[in-house]
């Protein structure tokens, strides 16, 4: 009779359907009461079912495979998902694609398919973020339908704003705009396609966008040019562009997206220059040298798709 009284004696199944009604606190803390209860607390579908109703979701939510632990789902967004709402903004009057910010946290941007892009700034008098420029990329350019992606230079001087453009009833493609932060004014556009490479700075002067072109059947090549963020219209002897890389898509594959990410200077690097790649490959790795003569000169970075 002392064994049917004994917690150390109740099945698993039965301590999980008691323990469910318990609040998340609690079972974390009786997880240390014995050996037991803490396999039994760490159970994976005590904690979907936990995750569930404390965050309210759907009950058909499909979790990746690789990512099935639901205790640590929990504890990720528990411990990492702001819990106060700070401010609402309602400026678009439709979805939201895309919220970039500042590399020194003094602005941020938004993109939406209402074809705006909206610089944020946080204003200590009022404790609140305020709009301090506004533009409709529809009412700029009569080819723009809306704006998916925006990023910061280095310095947090320029914005590149890429969206998708409209040519005609039948063919979409992508477009890129680069406006200074003080006062949004247009330095350079910047042909992209397809429309999701959304294209990306390179360094604080000069920014890589995508172009494709068909090459019969299922084959297509893509290449990454080098643009100028300032096209000097009053100089028509400086370069605005320069092919960096080409290529070859096979079987319907295209480059998607790009994006630069600094790696170690003791690193050797390869002189810039045009190459035939094969799609399948992970990174490709070149310096790009500046006109300037300085210790720093020559930048390296590394391509990622």
């Amino acid at each position: 009779m002392s064994h049917i009284l004994n917690w150390n004696y109740l099945p698993h199944s039965l301590l999980l359907e008691i323990f469910s009604y318990l609040p998340f606190k609690d079972i974390v803390e009786i997880g240390s009461v014995c050996k037991t209860w803490s396999v039994v607390t760490r159970d994976n579908l005590l904690w979907k079912q936990i995750f569930i109703n404390y965050w309210r979701i759907e009950t058909d939510i499909i979790i990746d495979k690789q990512r099935c632990d639901w205790l640590m789902e929990f504890q990720n967004l528990y411990l990492d998902s702001p819990l106060i709402l700070y401010q609402t903004i309602n400026a678009h009057s439709d979805e939201v694609l895309h919220v970039a910010f500042s590399h020194d946290g003094k602005y941020f941007s938004t993109t939406s398919k209402d074809a705006t892009v909206r610089l944020w700034s946080y204003y200590k008098e009022t404790d609140k973020f305020l709009e301090i420029h506004c533009i409709n990329l529809s009412l700029l350019f009569d080819t723009w339908k809306y704006v998916q992606y925006s990023e910061f230079n280095y310095k947090d001087t320029l914005l590149l704003v890429s969206g998708v453009v409209i040519s005609d009833d039948i063919n979409t493609s992508g477009e890129i705009a680069i406006f200074t932060l003080d006062n949004f004014t247009l330095q350079s556009r910047v042909l992209n396609k397809p429309y999701d490479v959304f294209g990306c700075w390179l360094t604080d002067d000069l920014l890589l966008s995508g172009q494709l072109y068909d090459r019969g059947g299922l084959n297509s090549c893509s290449a990454l040019w080098i643009n100028n963020a300032y096209q000097h219209l009053d100089d028509a002897s400086r370069n605005v562009v320069k092919l960096l890389y080409k290529f070859l898509n096979v079987s319907g594959s295209t480059i998607r997206s790009i994006k630069i990410s600094k790696y170690n200077e003791k690193s050797k690097s390869t002189q810039c220059s045009s190459n035939t790649i094969q799609s399948g490959s992970n990174s490709a790795e070149y310096s790009l040298n500046s006109t300037e003569k300085s210790p720093d000169s020559t930048k390296r970075f590394k391509v990622l798709w």
